[in-house]
C-alpha cells in the first residue's frame, strides 16, 4: 500500500485516493520534435519531400482508422496486442502516412528506433512539477499506457520518472505496480482486460485509483465504466472544468495536485 492517501476536492465520493495512474503520450510525455517533423526527416533521407500538413493529416487519418478498425472488431481480437502486434500496427500507420517510398521498410525501422530514444520525448513543465510534488506528498503514482517495450527505455532517460524504479541503480519501490504497458498485458485501452490487470495487481478498490490522461475514451469513459475515477488533461482548454461531477478536466497537471487534500 502507498505511504499516503489523499482525498480529491472535486470528487463526489468520500473514498480517498491510494494511487494515481498517468497515461504517457500527450499526458506526461510529448514527442520532441513533433511527429510530423521526424516523419518528414525519414522521408527526406530517401529523397522524398513531404509537406508538413500532408504528414499531419495522413498521420491523424491513419491513426484514427486503425483505432476504428480495432473498435469495430471488439475486444477479441480488436484490442488484443503484444510486441509483434504493436510493430505491425505502427508499420501500417507509417506506410499510410508517408505513402510510396523507395524503401518503406527502412523508413519504418528508422522511425521505430527514433521513438525508442528518450531524447525524442519531452516531459511538459506542468507534468514535471506535478510528479515532483506527488513524490514530496508521498502519494503513489504510476504509468498505465498503450505502448510497447520501448517505453521502459524512454522513461529511463527522463529523471522525472526515477520514482518508478526502472533504473538498475534505483530501488524497486514498494506498493502497487508502477508501470503497466498494453503490449505486456495483452490488451490495449479501452479493453477491460487492461484495467482488470491493474485492479488485480494493485490490490486496490477501483474507486481508490485515479486515471489521468488526454483521451476521453481510453483514459476516461472506459475507466469510469469499471469503477475507476478519472481526470482528463486538456492543455488546449481555456480553463479547467473541475465542476464536472462525472468527467472533470484540467488544463495543467499542477492544478490536479492542487485538489489533493490529506486523508
Amino acid at each position: 500500500m502507498p505511504q499516503s492517501r489523499f482525498f480529491l476536492r472535486l470528487a463526489s465520493t468520500n473514498q480517498p485516493i491510494d494511487l494515481i495512474l498517468f497515461d504517457v503520450v500527450g499526458t506526461v510525455l510529448v514527442p520532441n520534435p513533433p511527429v510530423w517533423q521526424v516523419y518528414r526527416e525519414a522521408a527526406a533521407r530517401q529523397g522524398v519531400d513531404l509537406d508538413p500538413q500532408t504528414i499531419k493529416t495522413r498521420f491523424q487519418t491513419a491513426f484514427a482508422q486503425d483505432e476504428a478498425r480495432d473498435r469495430q472488431l471488439g475486444s477479441h481480437p480488436g484490442w488484443t496486442t503484444n510486441e509483434t502486434c504493436e510493430r505491425e500496427r505502427w508499420r501500417r500507420i507509417v506506410k499510410e502516412t508517408l505513402g510510396p517510398l523507395p524503401d518503406p521498410d527502412r523508413a519504418f525501422e528508422e522511425l521505430w528506433d527514433e521513438f525508442a530514444r528518450s531524447d525524442r520525448w519531452r516531459c511538459p513543465e506542468d507534468a514535471r512539477d506535478a510528479l515532483a510534488r506527488l513524490n514530496q506528498l508521498g502519494l503513489a503514482w504510476g504509468i498505465a499506457s498503450n505502448f510497447d517495450g520501448r517505453l521502459r527505455r524512454v522513461l529511463r532517460g527522463h529523471p522525472e520518472f526515477d520514482a518508478l524504479g526502472l533504473n538498475k541503480e534505483s530501488p524497486n519501490p514498494p506498493g502497487p505496480p508502477r508501470l503497466t504497458i498494453s503490449s505486456e498485458v495483452g490488451a490495449r485501452k479501452p479493453d477491460r482486460r487492461f484495467f482488470d490487470r491493474i485492479r488485480e495487481t494493485a490490490a486496490l478498490l477501483p474507486e481508490r485509483i485515479l486515471f489521468v490522461g488526454d483521451d476521453p475514451l481510453n483514459d476516461g469513459e472506459a475507466a469510469r465504466a469499471l469503477g475507476f475515477r478519472t481526470v482528463q488533461i486538456d492543455r488546449h482548454a481555456e480553463r479547467d472544468h473541475l465542476d464536472d461531477p462525472i468527467a472533470p478536466r484540467v488544463r495543467d497537471l499542477r492544478h490536479l495536485v492542487d485538489q489533493l487534500v490529506p486523508a
